[in-house]
């Protein structure tokens, strides 16, 4: 009888140490079928991460004008964005890459490293986009040799800058007929430049010369040529707050 007993506790032993083993078996698969997730889950990640950073790289996301644009940035750099036909003006693109560098490195050695910079170029099928930076308006005007003024009333009448003729009024994103007259500048913001391009300000435009321009309805001021000959261009004056 005592035998018995014996059997059959040995045999619930042994059960019960089959069935912890089996326990553990089976957590040991749950731990490792966690690591593995864990795992596939950072190689997927790391994947994500370095596909962004190349196309990032290849400027698949940034925002970019389909037209040629100028742009103030509040802190007094300018950022002019140039897109051009490849096939019309015969462009070479190694050519093209090199002659734009070659500029910017001769440039730089004499007023200073980071004065310009090249912060795209893009090559497509019948377009090339070519993006720089200036550090300031005076920089941007000794380079590219076009005019390009900005400050206050002040500054601009200490340099003899006409910030008045032929401009009106800008009320609520629409020219007017409205001259622009001293008493209407106050503390605002001047710029004159004398390029057909498109121009973005860092602020709300309140004034705008009259001929060759529109105003588009983000606030980009759009200058047209007045002449048949694109090279012939106004000085254009853009007052905004």
């Amino acid at each position: 009888m005592s035998d018995r007993m014996e059997e059959k506790g040995t045999d619930r032993q042994q059960d019960r140490q089959q069935r912890a083993r089996a326990r553990k078996k089976q957590q040991m698969k749950k731990k490792r079928a966690r690591a593995k997730a864990v795992l596939m889950s950072v190689f997927v990640l790391l994947i994500l991460l370095i596909l962004l950073l190349v196309l990032n790289i290849l400027g698949v996301f940034e925002k970019r004008s389909d037209q040629n644009l100028l742009t103030i940035r509040k802190d007094g750099a300018v950022i002019y964005e140039e897109v051009d036909d490849i096939a019309k003006n015969k462009y070479d693109k190694n050519e093209l890459s090199s002659y734009i560098k070659d500029q910017i490195k001769a440039f730089n050695a004499e007023e200073g490293r980071g004065s310009v910079k090249l912060e795209r170029f893009a090559w497509g099928k019948d377009k090339v986009y070519v993006r720089t930076f200036y550090k300031s308006t005076d920089l941007y005007e000794k380079f590219t040799g076009y005019d390009l003024f900005s400050g206050d009333s002040t500054e601009a009448a200490t340099e003899g800058k006409d910030a008045l003729s032929g401009v009106v009024k800008v009320m609520e994103g629409e020219k007017t007929s409205d001259p622009m007259t001293s008493d209407d500048l106050g503390k605002a913001h001047i710029l004159i430049i004398a390029e057909n391009t498109n121009v973005s300000v860092p602020g709300t435009v309140t004034g705008l010369s009259d001929s060759g321009t529109e105003l588009a309805e983000d606030g980009t001021v759009l200058i047209n040529s007045v002449s048949e000959e694109e090279d012939v261009v106004l000085s254009t004056v853009i007052i905004y707050e």
